[in-house]
């Protein structure tokens, strides 16, 4: 579970990063509609589609924005954006299907709010409102972010609300088979705030956290996931992060913990 989360966070935070990076190009322009191309030393990352976009002193605001994670090779011209209605976070896997079914031929992930703003003297992006991030393995909703674009820091303030879905429930393999497993199952947690800090190598779920799959959920105050990019670490750490670069190498429940079974037998 831990693998999906963090591998799809790393993701999210670097698209807000490269995003931000790119829409201070932008200076005393107003545009409507928009969707801007993302490129990371000339590779498109994601791309950003905003009702609004303009700047008002030292920073830019984007109304109604989501930024799509670009899939590998993708041909602009098949790219549908517009103003995007995410599902909610406890749908049945049919509307979550439903969702991605052409979504997925653009997009490997998409995060939604109601506005952002990037302070460009500061490097920094945030918004008060509630932000929801949607993938075909990972849903994460949340209220309130801040992101420092040079510092490689994303955090949700309050809310934290996460769902993973692994195996047969993975979208991508439910769309593969052309039809819903008969075990629909996944894994959830939550927690009032998260922070991930890509230089320090971790991620923090903070305040009431309860991580349960199957009949078993770990409650804690804070869960601290510590990662590893090393090649020695790699070799002693828990599980491949994939095309992150990434492994966990040591996962640590502090405050109260206390690990419950549930017995439906």
């Amino acid at each position: 579970m831990m693998k999906k989360v963090l591998m799809c966070l790393v993701l999210l935070v670097t698209v807000f990063i490269v995003a931000a990076s790119t829409i201070e190009l932008m200076q005393n322009v107003v545009t409507t509609n928009t969707t801007l191309p993302i490129y990371d030393k000339g590779k498109l990352v994601a791309f950003l589609f905003g009702e609004e976009v303009k700047t008002v002193g030292k920073f830019i605001e984007v109304s109604a924005p989501s930024v799509d994670i670009a899939k590998h090779d993708l041909d602009l011209s098949a790219v549908k954006t517009g103003k995007t209605k995410v599902y909610q976070l406890n749908s049945p896997l049919q509307e979550v299907v439903d969702f991605w079914e052409k979504r997925i031929l653009f997009s490997d992930g998409v995060v939604v709010s109601t506005s952002a703003n990037v302070d460009q003297k500061s490097s920094q992006a945030f918004g008060t409102e509630e932000v929801f991030f949607r993938s075909p393995a990972l849903d994460i909703d949340g209220k309130g972010y801040h992101v420092n674009y040079k510092e490689s820091t994303f955090l949700i303030r309050s809310n934290v609300k996460i769902v993973a879905r692994s195996g047969d429930n993975d979208v991508r393999k439910v769309l593969e088979n052309g039809k819903l497993p008969v075990d629909n199952s996944f894994i959830s947690a939550q927690s009032e705030q998260l922070y991930l800090d890509l230089k320090k190598d971790y991620v923090e779920l903070t305040g009431n956290v309860a991580v349960t799959q199957a009949d078993n959920t770990v409650y804690c105050d804070k869960m601290l996931i510590f990662l590893t990019k090393s090649k020695e670490d790699k070799e002693n750490a828990t599980f491949d992060m994939g095309g992150s670069g990434a492994k966990v190498a040591e996962i640590v429940c502090t405050g109260n913990v206390l690990v419950v079974r549930s017995d439906k037998n």
